[in-house]
This record gives C-alpha cells, structure tokens and sequence, in this order.
C-alpha cells in the first residue's frame, strides 16, 4: 500500500507555473514589456507538462495501487466524468462569449456555430482549455495500454514516437513536411497536433512511470531533490538552446510547444518537486484550488471581455504594461479565488476546478 502524502511543493509549483503562464500569454498577446522580463516570461513552457504529468502521476498514483480490476476501472470513470464535465463547463462559458461577439458583430451563423461545436470536439472550444480534453485522452491512452499489460516502459516509447510525429506537424515548415496531403487533411479536422495524442500522451505516460516505480524514486536511498533539480536546470536550459536552434536552423515561426528536451526536463523537475518537503500551511491549499482555475479562467479576461469591449478601453488597459499585467492578473486571480469561496455554498461550482 502507498503511503499517503501531501505534495505541497507540486501544489505551490502548479500556482507559480499558472501565473507564470498568464504573464505569458498577456506579453504575447496585449502588452509590450522590456527583452530582459520576456526572457522570465518564457519560462512558461514547462507549465502544461508540468500540468499533464503531476494529473497523471497523481491519478495512476491511484489506480496502480487497486489489485481490483473493477476497482481501477470506477477510477478511471470518475476520473473521465470529472474531467470531460469540466471541460464541457467552462466551454459552455467561453461559447456564451463567443456567441456575443457573433451577435455583436453580426456575425451569427449555423454554419459559424456549426464549425465551433465541431472543433469543440476535435480540438477544444477555446484556447487554453485545450489541456482538458488532451489531458484526458492522453491519460486514457496511457491507462488502456497498461491495463491491457503493456511495460510502461514500452508505453514511454510509444509516446515517445507520437511526439516526434507531432514536432514534425507543428515545427517542420509546410514545403518540408513528409506525407503533406495527409497533414492538410488533417489540420483540416483537428486544426493542431498539439492535442492528448501527439503532445500530451508523452507527459502523461511520464506520470505513470513516476507512479509505477513510485518505491524505487521515493525510497530513503534514492538521489536527493536537489540533484533532480540541478540536472532540470541544465536540461531546461538544453531545451532553450533547442528552441533557438529550432528557430534559426527550421522554422523561424515556431514556437516552443514541441521541445524534446522538455521530456527528460520534466521527468526530473517533477520528481524534484516532489521530493522537496514542505512544513503543511493553509497557503498550500490555496494554491491547489486555485491553480487550474486560474489556468483555465485567464482567456475570460485576456480575451473573452476584451473582444466584446471597445478598443479605446482595451487600449487604455495596455497602455501602461505593468499597471496592464497587474489588471489582467488581478482579475483573473479574484475571480478565481470567488468561485473558490462560492463553491461551499453553491456545490455546481466545483466543477469548475
């Protein structure tokens, strides 16, 4: 029997990475901030993994402790109607905005409406929340190849072959691209690999393996946290040099979504994590429960509002980045933190995280 533990350093890296994320998309998309804050910013790539393999970790942390077949499987069904009943919420709430700006703009169409309930179900209803759909094909794959006894470490490769796949479709430019006629067809159906099979499926098979050899990592004669974090820093800063080079050498538009280096670096960031010990404090908490909301709330404010505002007011917001990031963050984290306190009194609210 595994024993049971309280990750606060997972709980309180998951709120920094979501934060760290928005900044991200804020500079991006709204504001202009100094080369040197940009670089800081984006850091944000080690947030979705971190978000895919600490999900998986912590579910398979829980199946494979079940000798019980029928067990694993009432799991895995909670696990499916949580996440898919999530991601069916907050797509209810991102259309209600969509539908406004059609209406606003008018713009309303079945065709328009027709396509948005289409990639809802290929791809996702609204940026960022993506991650919850891809976030529970990829731990299904994951959890129907090792019910089906397949090693993890077979599982891994797998994964590992999707990946590259993927980085192909996502880096390599159009001319260069093998079997083009099939990716067009493709992207015509799911728009990006960037989804639970070709991105994700990696990162959730790396939670499993954590969880599967959870005695071995964990054991009181395993390596300390701290050599897990000195070789996450050196591989991170691989994966930096493998952006750039990317950029440079194949396709100066890419982005850093498919990075290789990215797998070991999170392998050994969230052992690291999970290693480091913290003494138990509310603020943890916290920071579990607000974590995913802030994750995927953000667009509300980064996007959803501002499309339905005028544009002097949007102007005037990112006027100043600073006092901009401040407003943007400010209003996702108190709406976060509202929902988290309306939760105990109206139960349909947990849903949302």
């Amino acid at each position: 029997m595994l024993e049971k533990k309280q990750y606060f350093a997972i709980d309180f890296m998951k709120f920094v990475l979501a934060v760290l994320l928005i900044c991200a998309h804020v500079s991006s998309e709204k504001l202009s901030f100094p080369v040197y804050i940009d670089i800081w910013f984006s850091l944000y790539i080690i947030a979705v993994p971190f978000f895919f393999t600490t999900s998986a970790f912590f579910f398979f942390k829980k199946v494979t402790n079940e000798d019980d077949r029928s067990v694993r499987l009432q799991h895995y069904k909670r696990y499916t109607k949580r996440i898919l009943l999530m991601y069916l919420m907050w797509s209810l709430i991102y259309t209600c905005f969509i539908v406004a700006h059609w209406v606003q703009t008018d713009s309303l169409t079945l065709e328009a409406f027709g396509k948005h309930v289409f990639y809802s179900i290929t791809y996702t209803s609204y940026p960022t929340i993506w991650f919850l759909p891809s976030l529970w094909v990829a731990v299904s794959l994951v959890y129907f190849c090792w019910e089906r006894k397949m090693k993890v470490n077979s599982i891994l490769f797998v994964s590992l072959l999707f990946y590259a796949m993927g980085w192909m479709m996502y880096t390599l430019p159009e001319d260069r691209l093998p079997f083009t006629g099939i990716c067009e067809w493709y992207d015509l159906i799911f728009q990006s690999p960037r989804n639970g099979i070709f991105n994700g499926f990696i990162f959730a098979a790396i939670g499993a393996y954590i969880a599967i050899n959870y005695s071995k990592i964990f054991n009181k004669n395993s390596k300390s946290f701290i050599t897990y974090y000195v070789v996450s820093t050196i591989l991170l800063g691989g994966a930096v040099a493998e952006t750039l080079l990317s950029k440079k050498f194949i396709n100066p538009q890419v982005d850093a979504n498919f990075v290789f280096l990215l797998i070991p670096f999170t392998y050994f960031f969230v052992i690291a994590t999970a290693k480091t010990e913290l003494k138990p404090s509310p603020i943890y908490l916290s920071c579990r429960n607000l974590s995913l909301l802030l994750f995927l709330s953000q667009r509300i404010f980064l996007t959803a509002i501002p499309m339905l505002l005028p544009v002097g007011i949007v102007a005037a917001i990112s006027s100043n980045p600073y006092i901009g990031l401040l407003i943007f963050l400010g209003s996702t984290f108190l709406f976060s933190l509202l929902i988290v306190k309306l939760s105990s009194r109206y139960k349909f609210l947990k849903v949302l995280w």
